[in-house]
């Protein structure tokens, strides 16, 4: 299969995955206070999708986010590196909140080529390239609010740092509560908020702690529709090291960013 096919395997992967998440996996979980929720359903989504590629590409690198760490590439080489988000929004799914896609996407020495966050519950399929952004086969693009006060902003609280965590999302409340912005979201599937952002039905969507598989397959669709992103902490050509995204339309890119802080500082 070519590159030029890719998206077409990642569209079929994600529905075939969404079908069985839905259908057939159990909301089973343990919960740890550094992990937080790992349902049995993460590793098994995890293993299906490893299987896909590793059966279509495998001579090509696979970063998961419930592969162990020693099994994680440390950097995207020559090669291509598939970045899979197997549950995002694991909590919201164990729980039965209706907040929780299946992410996947592949990078080039370029970024990322081709993505797709998948919403199995409402039967919605987000898939870019470096072209365009679409959702369900019709194309779409950022917001087109003109200043931050009319803006919807999502952040989140993941557990990866709690400590961090607890003072940044105070921060973010103090910051960007209204009027500073019309209103803000916390819906903690960071891959789901950021293909709202590339539809617009959010405004923007700021957090420090995102991981490489939380923000690269949505990082993409932003563009491709339109808008603007900023990775806070390295970038994706260091999968480990990458952390923390701001995006948004070109509007209100600049005041939001403004917000973003300087997380070394941060303790």
């Amino acid at each position: 299969m070519t590159i030029n096919n890719r998206k077409q395997f990642i569209q079929e992967v994600l529905l075939e995955a969404g079908k069985l998440l839905i259908e057939k996996y159990p909301t089973t979980a343990t919960y740890s206070g550094a992990k937080g929720y790992l349902a049995e359903a993460d590793l098994l989504m995890n293993e299906f999708i490893k299987t896909k590629i590793r059966s279509e590409y495998s001579n090509e690198q696979i970063f998961s986010e419930e592969d162990d760490e020693s099994q994680r590439p440390e950097v995207s080489d020559s090669s291509l590196t598939w970045i899979i988000d197997p549950i995002c929004g694991t909590t919201n799914f164990v729980k039965k909140l209706p907040f929780f896609v299946i992410s996947l996407c592949v990078l080039d020495s370029a970024g990322v080529l081709s993505s797709g966050i998948f919403d199995p519950l409402r039967d919605e399929l987000f898939l870019a390239d470096r072209e365009s952004t679409s959702l369900n086969g019709t194309q779409i693009f950022v917001s087109d609010v003109e200043t931050l006060d009319e803006a919807i902003i999502a952040v989140n609280c993941n557990q990866s740092s709690f400590k961090r965590d607890r003072l940044l999302l105070i921060d973010h409340v103090i910051d960007l509560a209204p009027p500073k912005t019309r209103r803000l979201r916390i819906m903690e599937s960071a891959n789901l908020e950021l293909a709202y952002v590339a539809c617009g039905r959010l405004d923007g969507y700021l957090n420090h702690e995102d991981k490489i598989w939380d923000m690269a397959a949505g990082s993409l669709m932003i563009q491709s529709a339109g808008g603007v992103y900023k990775i806070l902490n390295g970038s994706f050509a260091n999968l480990k090291s990458c952390l923390g995204i701001v995006t948004s339309n070109e509007n209100i890119f600049r005041s939001l960013a403004g917000y973003a802080k300087d997380i070394s500082e941060v303790s």
